[in-house]
């Protein structure tokens, strides 16, 4: 595999549990997500199209989120047994704003009883992820940015008084970007120690613990972009109404494949000495192929949920989610076609480096399940009140855990409530916190992409620039503890017409 086919290979991809904080809308998120059973507003679109029916005349939606996540991940470096070079890393922090997430709808029964028709845009909770480009960090993440915006019609069916049924198509644009930084450093067999693969340094006998932790002479900045504005995926769900204080919901919608568009850019950094004298082996910085496919399956989700009304104020419901994460073996860069010029004043280079390999990475993601638990009270006045709390399980094993989606065992709480002005106008307000339990990792498998390169082999081969040899197993990078939390605000009103 050639230089950039690797890079490509170590980006980590962005899917996990931890995609999905929560799911959509305001009152959903209140009640922690329990909300497949009594789903009674048009983010029933996401959580069970059945329960549309409950929208018993025209009305609009409309909801606005701000989605943060907070990361603190301290590295924890092992060189051998001697704890003076076991450096000490500073704490890296997301340092990514508030995601902003627009939510909005209609519905309608146009004259028919049975019958309730809907289309909104629905998209699922993530937040955005940006750190320290010089930090600690960066082998694994510098930038991150994912969306995932799902838009389309729903219908909902009552054939009996105890049961409905509800479909929808959906529409997804799936956009990624990630940054991350390799080292393409000098191989053991080179004299400039300076350049040394950072494993490499530590293991020879003149080394001493370097005065900066984090060189970046050997630093190739990787920046991967990716569109696929048009996937087609579908959404079903039942309702069961077998007495007026009991509901049971379900649905299902099945795994999306992903394909997309993109791009994949290697800047160099400024004090690099492939670009330098006295090597001079490549001619400019930065080096971009704008044509690549990505190629990924999400998966699937299931939801259940079982909601009790013990009094006509109160309702409570217990529900559960899987999410088929299983599906995602691989992700797979196609079309690759990528040149590296070498330097024209540099004699013993005289060709160009052109990559065109297919890419695969391994996932190695599991299922994830969550509980949700919320209920809510609604007061004479036209006020009530929402509450929940839930946890959910990791879909990234500890010894995979990177920067790139901080997940693990997930515990939180929701709060929230609506005011009802007039007959027109309800308006929604939630926020939800949740923490995901800290995990210290020593065991990880993320490591650093060392390229480490013979100098004297590059300038001297008689037939031209040989392959560089690739080190996947460069430096550990993902060992240490990773902390982190996420808080959510949202805002919603439900304006109705008609009688």
């Amino acid at each position: 595999m050639t230089l950039i086919a690797l890079v490509l290979a170590a980006l980590p991809d962005a899917h996990a549990a931890a995609y999905y904080f929560l799911d959509a809308g305001n009152r959903g998120m209140a009640r922690g997500g329990a909300f497949i059973a009594g789903a009674d507003d048009l983010s029933a679109q996401y959580y069970n199209p059945a329960a549309l029916v409950r929208l018993d005349r025209p009305q609009l939606y409309l909801n606005a989120s701000l989605v943060n996540q907070a990361v603190r991940f301290t590295r924890s470096d092992n060189y051998g047994e001697d704890p003076d070079r076991d450096p000490d890393w500073p704490t890296a922090t997301n340092e990514g704003p508030p995601m902003f997430i627009p939510t909005f709808g209609f519905a309608t029964k146009l004259g028919l009883e049975d019958w309730t028709f809907a289309v909104g845009f629905y998209p699922p909770y993530a937040p955005d992820m940006e750190y320290d480009p010089n930090g600690p960090q960066r082998y694994t993440l510098t930038d991150s940015l994912l969306w995932r915006l799902n838009a389309g019609p729903s219908v909902a069916w009552q054939p009996l008084p105890w049961l409905a049924v509800g479909a929808g198509l959906e529409w997804s644009l799936v956009r990624a970007e990630q940054d991350l930084t390799i080292s393409l450093c000098m191989d053991d067999l080179s004299d400039d120690l300076e350049n040394r693969c950072p494993e490499d340094y530590y293991s020879h006998e003149q080394a001493e613990k370097p005065a900066e932790e984090n060189p970046t002479q050997n630093d190739v900045g990787i920046a991967m972009k990716m569109i696929d504005p048009v996937t087609m995926n579908w959404n079903a769900g039942l309702l069961v109404l077998p007495t007026p204080w009991l509901a049971v919901g379900f649905s299902y919608q099945p795994p999306i494949r992903v394909e997309g568009k993109g791009s994949i850019a290697a800047t160099f950094s400024e004090d690099h000495w492939l670009v330098n004298e006295p090597y001079s082996i490549l001619d400019g910085r930065e080096f971009q192929d704008d044509d690549i496919t990505v190629t990924l399956k999400m998966p699937a989700i299931a939801r259940l949920g079982v909601a009790v009304r013990p009094t006509e104020r109160l309702e409570v419901e217990l529900a559960g989610v899987w999410e088929g994460w299983h599906a995602t073996e691989e992700v797979r860069i196609s079309d690759v076609d990528l040149v590296l010029t070498h330097d024209p004043d540099n004699n013993l280079v005289d060709e160009d480096i052109v990559v065109t390999d297919d890419v695969v990475l391994p996932a190695g993601y599991r299922d994830a399940w969550s509980a949700r638990l919320g209920g809510e009270w609604t007061f004479e006045r036209p006020y009530s009140a929402r509450a929940g709390l839930f946890w959910e399980s990791s879909a990234v094993p500890p010894e995979t855990q990177g920067v790139t989606v901080v997940d693990g065992t997930k515990l939180g709480g929701a709060a929230g409530g609506s005011a009802r002005i007039g007959r027109r106008v309800s308006l929604d307000a939630a926020v939800l916190y949740s923490r995901i339990l800290p995990r210290t990792i020593t065991d990880s498998e993320i490591r650093a992409i060392e390229i480490p390169v013979n100098v004297l082999d590059v300038l001297s081969s008689p037939d031209g620039v040989p392959p560089i040899p690739i080190n996947d197993q460069g430096a550990v990078v993902g060992n240490g503890r990773f902390e982190a939390s996420m808080l959510m605000f949202s805002l919603g009103a439900t304006v109705y017409f008609g009688a």
